[in-house]
């Protein structure tokens, strides 16, 4: 997956330290930002790449989600 979004293919959750460099030299961005919980994964895309509406509703959905109880 993150082959893929390096590539301009579109987005790929990922470990930050594996991105950590894409994003420092900005080739990958972090399209928003979450509170660590010890699991350091992340929403990365192209920084080239507009966000689409897609995937708007893709890191709101992940953001309600990563912020629910679990109930």
């Amino acid at each position: 997956m993150v082959e893929a979004a390096r590539g301009g293919l579109g987005v790929a959750l990922a470990q930050r330290a594996i991105v950590e460099s894409d994003v420092a030299s900005h080739r990958l961005q972090v399209p928003f930002a979450l509170t660590s919980d010890g699991t350091d994964y992340g929403l990365i895309h192209p920084k080239a790449l507009p966000l689409s509406n897609d995937l708007v509703v893709l890191r709101d959905w992940l953001l309600a989600t990563s912020y629910s109880d679990g109930s």
